[in-house]
């Protein structure tokens, strides 16, 4: 594509090799907003980007490694989700879209099982599964991920469904921060993303390894 791209004399942005695809979100993302902003589909996001850029670069002061547990959320949350299973939650929009992300950074960079859905829908079926949740493992953790647009309906069903689960699963309530959408789901991404890793090295494993997707890829590649 890129050899067709020059070729061709079209613009081309190239994301930097040798990083797992999860790591790049940053380069695809921004390149993303530049060009919706051209053809007049996000108006203003551009200069969203700069304030987010703000906001990241305070909250990598607070969650980098030489910050102390106490005073470090990304750290905190993994120590609490640490030897559990955590099914995140989030609404339509950017909450669910951040409660995704979540569970695949805890799956690839933590190498543990982690699950997502989202308001109002899991109100109609996953919720029957913490009545018996104990059965099966008494490792489940809740998180919810709120936003200043929930609705009011949202954010009731949040308040009611945290009192149904049964008291003996740990239940954590994370608010995202930020003046707008985009800042509050750049912050959401950026603390999963620290949280995970941290958690990763709670299970003393390497956050960068993907060897059963290698190994997927690998033994797919040889079929015929």
């Amino acid at each position: 594509l890129a050899e067709n791209a020059e070729r061709d004399g079209v613009d081309l942005v190239l994301v930097p090799g040798g990083q797992p695809p999860r790591s790049a979100t940053g380069y695809m993302f921004v390149a993303m907003i530049f060009v919706l902003e051209k053809l007049g589909a996000a108006s203003g996001a551009v200069e969203n980007l700069s304030g987010a850029i703000s906001l990241l670069e305070r909250a990598r002061e607070e969650w980098k490694p030489e910050t102390n547990s106490e005073n470090n959320r990304a750290k905190k949350l993994a120590l609490d989700l640490f030897g559990r299973i955590p099914i995140v939650y989030g609404s339509v929009g950017i909450t669910g879209v951040t409660a995704f992300r979540w569970k695949c950074q805890i799956n690839e960079n933590a190498k543990a099982h982690s699950f997502a859905n989202v308001l109002p829908e899991f109100n109609h079926n996953e919720i029957m599964g913490w009545e018996g949740a104990a059965a099966q493992s008494s490792g489940f953790a809740a998180v919810f991920i709120r936003d200043a647009s929930d609705t009011s309906r949202i954010a009731q069903r949040i308040k009611i469904t945290s009192k149904i689960i049964p008291e003996s699963f740990p239940v954590y309530d994370v608010a995202l921060e930020g003046e707008n959408n985009l800042e509050r789901l750049l912050w959401g991404f950026y603390l999963g993303d620290f949280m995970s890793v941290y958690l990763a090295i709670c299970y003393g494993v390497n956050p960068t390894s993907i060897a059963a997707i290698d190994r997927l890829k690998a033994e797919l590649a040889k079929l015929p």
